[in-house]
């Protein structure tokens, strides 16, 4: 599980992501420049054993999705921020920012991941 955390700059092989498969849980986390994906999964039938992503109150920045979209319907994202624009119809959301952008950061380019105060991610959506 992963909790109160900045997670950037990670590289994986071509079929994977900052997280492959298994049991996976992001609670108040900041996810960019992350290659290829953030979270790959190719196989439906694996169930939460060996395919599962649980996600709040977190900013995605970067690809999200890796692998076959029939394989996301074990993933769950509330509250959170993407600015991936093609996420997975299979996924289960509440209350996403879909229009996040990187611009919403401080200093993206220098890895300055704090939100500026004009971000769209203040205070948005609402977990009340």
């Amino acid at each position: 599980n992963i909790m109160n955390s900045l997670i950037y700059e990670n590289y994986a092989s071509t079929n994977g992501g900052v997280f492959r498969e298994g049991d996976n849980a992001v609670l108040n986390a900041t996810i960019a420049k992350n290659s290829p994906d953030i979270y790959y999964d190719q196989d439906p039938t694996a169930g939460s054993a060996f395919g599962e992503f649980e996600a709040a109150n977190s900013i995605f920045a970067g690809n999200f999705d890796g692998g076959i979209n029939t394989a996301f319907v074990n993933v769950t994202v509330n509250n959170s921020a993407f600015d991936d624009g093609s996420l997975p119809a299979e996924m289960i959301s509440s209350d996403i920012i879909y229009d996040f952008n990187t611009i919403d950061f401080y200093n993206f380019a220098n890895n300055d991941y704090k939100l500026i105060t004009e971000s769209i991610a203040i205070n948005k959506p609402t977990n009340a």
